[in-house]
């Protein structure tokens, strides 16, 4: 059958949150060190909150795709949505909690929300894969890795030419916050679009 307006742009906006987020998180996790040490702190404490980070997110990705499941494949985009404006406020907070960035508080609110925001790929590939449509997982998943491949190359670049250029983390981390504005605004746009009904016609 012919896919409705709103099913064929299903893998291009859903690629597109995987760009941007793709890029925020890369970013986070690159910079994390070296923008901690601007703040006087030292380097193996640094460390030790980054993989404090990595840990909240290697045992929040099976959670994160419990909770998609029960949703169900209809709420997925929007589930997805949810949570890369969860990293715009992560972001958006940052530049005001570095300045404490020595208390150990600020260090590990500053950890749990890069564990929470790193934490988005199962889900991602999961919604990608659905709003392909049935018999186009392989293409609608690979679309998904070529699209968050090119974020998490050319993020950390263009964040870091811009602290070299402004001699400041803030103007960066803005803006990797208004991406995922962005990105979640298009994430819940298309799911407003995907009705159960729509979604029943595809798969069959």
């Amino acid at each position: 059958h012919v896919l409705e307006p709103a099913t064929r742009l299903g893998p291009f906006l859903i690629g597109l949150i995987g760009f941007t987020h793709g890029a925020l998180t890369i970013s986070a996790v690159n910079f994390f060190i070296p923008v901690l040490r601007d703040f006087q702190v030292d380097v193996i404490v640094a460390g030790a909150y980054l993989a404090l980070a990595q840990f909240i997110s290697v045992f929040a990705r099976p959670v994160i795709g419990l909770l998609s499941d029960r949703m169900g494949s209809t709420g997925r985009a929007t589930f997805l949505g949810a949570y890369v404006a969860l990293g715009a406020a992560f972001f958006a907070l940052t530049p005001l909690l570095l300045p404490s960035a020595q208390a150990p508080a600020a260090l590990l609110a500053l950890a749990v929300g890069l564990g929470l925001v790193n934490s988005w790929s199962g889900l991602y590939y999961a919604a990608i894969s659905e709003v392909g449509g049935a018999g186009r997982v392989g293409v609608s998943t690979s679309f998904g890795a070529l699209a968050n491949s090119l974020g998490t190359s050319t993020g950390p670049v263009l964040f870091g030419l811009l602290a070299d250029r402004t001699g400041s983390w803030t103007q960066g981390m803005l803006i990797l916050a208004a991406l995922s504005v962005v990105s979640g605004i298009l994430c819940a746009f298309f799911a407003r679009r995907r009705s159960p009904e729509r979604l029943s016609n595809e798969v069959a």
